[in-house]
C-alpha cells in the first residue's frame, strides 16, 4: 500500500510543504523544482557518461547512464562504480539508507519521464513512491502543479525531449522550467 502524505503529516516548519524528506540522500529535495534542478545538475556534471538509452551499463571502467542515473549520482554526490551501475538492485544498495528497490525504480522512471517531457507521467511516478526516499508528492501538490499546467501537450512542446545527442544544448529549457516552478513556489 502506498502511503500518501498530506499537509498535516509534515513537520519541519514549512508553511507550504511540498515533499516529505526522510532520507539523507534526498534531504535537499523539498519541491518539484528541486527534483528538476537535481536532474539538471546531474546531467551537467555528467557523473557517468550520458547514454539516454540505458539506466546503467559499463564498459571496462567507464560507466554509462541516462538522466535518472546522473540524478541519482547527484543525490549521492559520487558516480556509480562499474559494479554498481548495471543492476537496479546494486544501484539501490549504493544509494543505501534503506530506500526500497521499488522506490528507486519509480524515481528513475519519474526522471526518465521528465527528460522525455512527459510531465503527467513524471508526477504519476513521483506519486507512486512510498516514504522510503522521502520524495513523496502530496495530492494537493500534484493538483496545484497540474492546475498551473492545464494543457500538458502544449507545455511539453516547450520542453524538448532530452536525448544523448541534444541534452547539453536543451538543458537550458529544463532550467527555465525549474525557474518557472520556483517562481510559483512549486
Amino acid at each position: 500500500m502506498i502511503r500518501k502524505f498530506y499537509d498535516t503529516d509534515y513537520g519541519g516548519g514549512y508553511s507550504s510543504p511540498q515533499v516529505s524528506i526522510k532520507n539523507p540522500r534526498f534531504q535537499n529535495i523539498h519541491k518539484v523544482s528541486d527534483i528538476v534542478d537535481t536532474m539538471v545538475k546531474g546531467l551537467k556534471k555528467e557523473w557517468v557518461t550520458v547514454n539516454m538509452d540505458t539506466y546503467g551499463m559499463s564498459s571496462g571502467e567507464i560507466c554509462f547512464g541516462c538522466a535518472a542515473t546522473n540524478t541519482l549520482c547527484e543525490l549521492m554526490q559520487r558516480p556509480f562504480t562499474p559494479g554498481e551501475v548495471e543492476l537496479e538492485t546494486k544501484r539501490t544498495k549504493a544509494i543505501n539508507y534503506g530506500i526500497s528497490m521499488i522506490d528507486v525504480h519509480y524515481f528513475e522512471r519519474a526522471i526518465n519521464s521528465l527528460r522525455l517531457a512527459d510531465l503527467g507521467a513524471f508526477l504519476d511516478y513521483l506519486e507512486m513512491i512510498e516514504d522510503t526516499t522521502g520524495v513523496v508528492i502530496t495530492p494537493s501538490v500534484k493538483s496545484k502543479v497540474t492546475s498551473y499546467i492545464r494543457n500538458w501537450h502544449f507545455f511539453a512542446r516547450l520542453l524538448p525531449k532530452l536525448h544523448t545527442q541534444n541534452y547539453k544544448i536543451d538543458l537550458k529549457y529544463y532550467e527555465k522550467f525549474r525557474d518557472w516552478l520556483v517562481r510559483r513556489g512549486l
